[in-house]
């Protein structure tokens, strides 16, 4: 799962997606990557990553409104992250691709995907300034990203049809896909830019 090898994943495993207009899809999202990302991978910075986080790989702890002890929804009620668990796909690689890769699970269900993505970017952002090359090759990894679960998952779910769980996060991948099938890697970028103030 190691997002530097997304794009040969993707072209291993994509014979595997049945519908001929969502393989076309595919090819034109590795034709982004191609096009934006190969030209700075020796300029993206290098790290220990995690590369797995998403909602099932983080703990939260309810923090209570003290005057509504007994209301567990209030609206005065926060949740703050304590920890992170599953260091199975943890990986010496780009930093950027820790970003992308969450990003890819936030933007699921997500019906304006862009603006997710940008809420995400800037809260990340003030932790953590990305480059700008980095942020340059943002939008094509988060969209890699996508490209490789809906390819992986199509793949196994070949080998296993019975086994669904394979398929739980592939409607929300390709609805993410799809949506942002529609926006120029310019327009991403500037949307990013403009989200962390640059």
């Amino acid at each position: 799962w190691d997002l530097k090898n997304g794009y040969e994943i993707v072209r291993k495993y994509m014979h595997a997606i049945e519908s001929e207009k969502r393989r076309l899809m595919i090819e034109y999202y590795l034709r982004m990557y191609n096009e934006n990302v190969i030209n700075k991978i020796e300029k993206l910075r290098i790290g220990n990553n995690h590369n797995d986080l998403n909602e099932n790989n983080i703990i939260l702890l309810l923090n209570k409104d003290n005057d509504n002890d007994n209301d567990n929804n209030s609206d005065n009620n926060s949740e703050s992250m304590i920890g992170i668990i599953d260091f199975g796909d943890c990986s010496i690689t780009h930093i950027v691709n820790e970003i992308a890769i969450g990003i890819a699970y936030c933007v699921l269900n997500q019906k304006n995907a862009l603006n997710a993505a940008s809420i995400i970017l800037a809260s990340y952002y003030e932790q953590f300034r990305l480059t700008i090359d980095e942020i340059e090759v943002l939008f094509p990894l988060i969209c890699l990203r996508l490209c490789t679960s809906v390819s992986v998952s199509a793949y196994k779910f070949k080998l296993n049809p019975e086994n669904r769980y394979i398929i739980s996060s592939e409607a929300p991948a390709w609805e993410a896909l799809e949506i942002f099938y529609n926006i120029s890697t310019i327009d991403a970028l500037n949307t990013f830019k403009s989200a962390i103030n640059l």
